[in-house]
């Protein structure tokens, strides 16, 4: 589970959210269709075509993430984190696209301590002259 800071708060009944909590690996089968098929509803509403490549439907990422963030804390709604505006809505698209991608979090710069592995040996070429 993972806690997305928000920029702007966020009111969920009656109550300003500066954070929301998200729990990608709770997402169930269901949710996953349910985000596709919101992300298609709201293409299709504003007359666009059918499924996008999913390594570029950005609006089922955001639904995946806004299915992530349901199943953490059931309290908040979709229709709640469809207000969600600005650089906020780019933060829960990296999340649902690296999900949909089947990245892990170090991918996404998961803020570990842990130091990267390192090579024993160097792999480049001596620079000759």
């Amino acid at each position: 589970m993972e806690t997305i800071k928000l920029g702007r708060p966020l009111l969920v009944n009656g109550e300003e959210r500066a954070e929301l909590k998200c729990d990608m690996d709770a997402i169930t089968f269901d949710g996953f269709c349910r985000a596709e098929a919101r992300a298609n509803a709201k293409r299709q509403a504003e007359g666009g075509g059918g499924a996008a490549l999913a390594e570029q439907d950005y609006g089922f990422h955001v639904y995946l993430a806004f299915e992530g963030c349901v199943a953490a804390d059931p309290s908040v709604d979709v229709a709640d984190l469809e207000r969600i505006t600005g650089r906020d809505i780019v933060k829960l698209m990296q999340v649902g696209r690296f999900f949909a991608l089947g990245a892990d979090g170090a991918s996404r710069g998961s803020g570990s301590d842990e130091p990267s592995e390192s090579t024993p040996t160097s792999t480049a070429a001596a620079r000759t002259r």
